[in-house]
């Protein structure tokens, strides 16, 4: 599909707006007009939450089907998405669809770029109080296996040896909001 006949991006913002739409888009003159003076120029798209109240993406409605906007950004500037990558926000905001803020990744870069959970108690992913022996554990996964970095007495000297380790291996994937200490 040819996206730009649909709609206007403008990659510093972020935001499309529906383009003024041809005859040979509708089934009639009068279905043109009426559509045309409803829709075009406005913001295309909804913000759309998880089940669990979580910012998701920005979905939108193109003859009749469901499509995500960052897909179809990506789709209007670099073209088709190769089978087996996603979209990935460099920021982690599913709202932010800045040009800047889009990255081609592969599903589990897509994953290390995600935020801490919500029942982490150390503040940083992969370091676990250990119960009974008062030290923390270091995890990091990589590639579908656990990397165990060991056992460190304060938190402050886990915390930098999980970053140090997950900015090796995750690379660019790795999230810039997390300092390497």
């Amino acid at each position: 599909m040819n996206w730009h006949e649909h709609f206007e991006y403008i990659p510093d913002t972020g935001l499309m707006t529906w383009r003024q739409r041809p005859l040979s888009h509708f089934p009639s003159e009068a279905y043109q007009r009426r559509w045309n003076s409803r829709h075009a120029g406005k913001n295309v798209g909804a913000k759309a939450k998880d089940k669990d109240g979580r910012p998701c993406c920005i979905r939108l409605i193109v003859y009749g089907k469901n499509r995500i906007a960052h897909r179809v950004i990506w789709e209007m500037i670099h073209g088709h998405i190769p089978s087996g990558m996603v979209v990935d926000h460099i920021n982690r905001d599913p709202w932010d669809n800045r040009l800047c803020n889009l990255r081609l990744a592969t599903h589990a870069d897509n994953s290390k770029n995600k935020a801490i959970q919500r029942n982490n108690t150390s503040g940083c992913p992969g370091v676990v109080l250990m119960k009974g022996t008062n030290k923390w554990r270091v995890v990091v996964d990589f590639d579908g296996l656990r990397l165990n970095c060991g056992l460190w007495v304060t938190k402050e000297e886990a915390t930098a040896v999980y970053r140090k380790v997950a900015r090796r291996v995750h690379g660019d994937f790795y999230p810039k909001d997390r300092p390497l200490s």
